[in-house]
């Protein structure tokens, strides 16, 4: 029986792609003055935003590349941010079931807490684990763990739902069974047997019968 969905909050909950995009070419523009493509940024995607900034900015001290690069956040992200379709129906549903929501992101608390407020959901969730909350991010299950410890919920009673390779190598390496939005970018042709996932998840009905059925 499933008691949780835990759920990324980047390309899965909310379409923040543009916002992440232009944030990096902003940065590159500031402090390098080059235009980077997005095709470049590719490989950034679904990691802690301090890991890619000191791999990308060895240079610079981190605090001040954080700055630069939210500095273009905090004037786009309210009109940037925005719910892909279905979400809500399918957090309002789980909601109405008595399973217990959480987000586990690489995202930071402040951005991850404006996000889910602007978007009028962050109530709907009992944890909320960020990039700040623990030392290993995805793709190591430690985060996925400690919102399992602090809902009380085994492995095997939950989902975890996201949209990237980490997201799925975070649920194998924890033991939880994992959703890929349908809207996802992953080509689940190029994935390793053992990475795929347990679920497509789609829309309510779908939902529903993922949740009949174990």
């Amino acid at each position: 029986m499933i008691k949780a969905i835990l759920w990324d909050f980047d390309g899965t909950m909310a379409d923040t792609k543009s916002v992440i995009v232009n944030s990096w070419k902003y940065i590159y523009k500031e402090i390098k003055g080059i235009d980077i493509t997005e095709e470049e940024l590719e490989d950034s995607f679904g990691e802690p935003l301090v890991t890619s900034l000191e791999k990308r900015f060895p240079e610079m001290d981190i605090d001040e590349a954080l700055d630069v690069y939210r500095r273009y956040q905090r004037e786009h992200m309210e009109k940037e941010f925005t719910l892909f379709p279905n979400v809500l129906k399918l957090l309002k549903f789980i909601e109405s079931e008595g399973i217990k929501l959480g987000v586990v992101t690489s995202r930071g608390s402040n951005s991850t807490s404006q996000g889910l407020d602007e978007n009028g959901i962050k109530e709907m969730f009992s944890v909320i684990i960020t990039a700040d909350a623990v030392d290993e991010h995805k793709p190591s299950p430690k985060p996925i763990e400690k919102a399992l410890e602090l809902l009380d919920v085994k492995p095997s009673e939950a989902i975890m739902i996201g949209d990237t390779l980490f997201d799925l190598m975070a649920s194998k390496a924890a033991g939880v069974k994992s959703g890929l939005v349908a809207w996802s970018e992953v080509d689940l042709n190029e994935l390793d047997n053992i990475y795929k996932p347990d679920f497509i998840i789609d829309d309510v009905e779908g939902l529903k019968a993922i949740l009949i059925a174990g």
